[in-house]
């Protein structure tokens, strides 16, 4: 038995969707030492579409696998120093 080896990767799509990025409220903190620190969450629920396939080779036989991954869904919050 022979192991598949993968001969390439494709990046056959990339659809960010019709939904924007939302930034959420802004909050500023005052810290003991008179620092500022920012909160910045980012919210990201869209249509997005991406679409990847891989081509693994069996000795003299090829074959595609596509991954499509759809409806993504993001929610990130950062700190930073003001």
């Amino acid at each position: 038995m022979q192991i598949p080896v993968v001969q390439a990767v494709n990046i056959d799509l990339i659809d960010l969707g019709t939904y924007p990025l939302k930034f959420g409220g802004v909050k500023a903190y005052e810290t003991v030492a008179e620092e500022g620190m920012l909160e910045v969450p980012v919210q990201w629920g869209s249509n997005a579409r991406v679409r990847v396939s891989a081509r693994l080779g069996f000795g003299g036989y090829c074959v595609d696998i596509p991954v499509e991954v759809r409806d993504i869904q993001v929610c990130w919050s950062a700190f930073s120093p003001a």
